[in-house]
């Protein structure tokens, strides 16, 4: 019996001692390894910078405007007499920002405004005294002439527009666009001398002003990073 308890008591010591040494193995030996940190990320945003400036932000100033002072030459020499406020540069679009813009300019359409005479709806003979011409005839001595040029400071167009809308894409970083208009006054000398020199003296004794809107927009164009 004596010699049981003496086995069983370095059984038991034996079997301590193991699970100590195994202890000591999965804590240092056999730990599995691991590391960590922590960092940080930003990107800066794409500017978007397009500036409308010069006269015409808020109203585009012209001198006063005459038909042209020349006498009427023929029906057959295709050459209408024009005169023309000159161009005035109207508003310089720039792209400052780091995308390209597609830009767009648009003139409204001619409003012609009178001193309260009224018009008449039939063919203006420009004969009989106080006849008065129809709108449309009137309308028609008026129109926009339209340009633009793509350098800063530029004083005078080197593109004209044929109808009343311009559009350009600006470049990121410095892309300009600069806007002339003018208003031209053309005498209406397909219907002979009399005429139009009638029309031209009832509108410069009635038409108090000729107007148009011009509106622009920029809209976004290219994208950071590019593809």
């Amino acid at each position: 019996m004596v010699k049981k308890k003496r086995i069983v008591s370095k059984l038991i010591l034996a079997l301590v001692v193991l699970t100590a040494v195994s202890f000591c193995f999965l804590g240092s030996t056999f730990a599995r390894y691991t590391s960590g940190g922590e960092s940080t990320a930003s990107v800066s945003v794409a500017e978007w910078n397009v500036s409308f400036e010069g006269d015409g932000v808020s109203a585009i100033t012209f001198s006063q405007l005459s038909p042209a002072k020349d006498a009427w030459a023929s029906e057959t020499d295709g050459e209408e007499r024009t005169h023309s406020t000159g161009s005035v540069k109207a508003i310089t679009i720039t792209n400052s920002g780091d995308v390209a813009a597609d830009v767009t300019v648009t003139v409204g359409t001619l409003t012609v405004t009178t001193d309260g005479t009224s018009y008449d709806g039939t063919y203006f003979d420009g004969v009989s005294e106080g006849e008065n011409p129809a709108q449309t005839e009137v309308k028609g001595l008026f129109s926009v002439g339209f340009g633009y040029a793509t350098t800063a400071g530029a004083d005078a167009a080197t593109e004209t527009v044929e109808g009343g809308t311009i559009t350009r894409q600006l470049a990121a970083n410095g892309g300009v666009l600069v806007i002339f208009v003018e208003v031209i006054w053309t005498s209406a000398d397909t219907y002979g001398a009399d005429i139009a020199d009638a029309l031209d003296t009832w509108a410069g004794e009635h038409v108090t002003t000729v107007g148009f809107d011009v509106t622009y927009s920029a809209v976004q164009a290219s994208e950071l990073p590019t593809a």
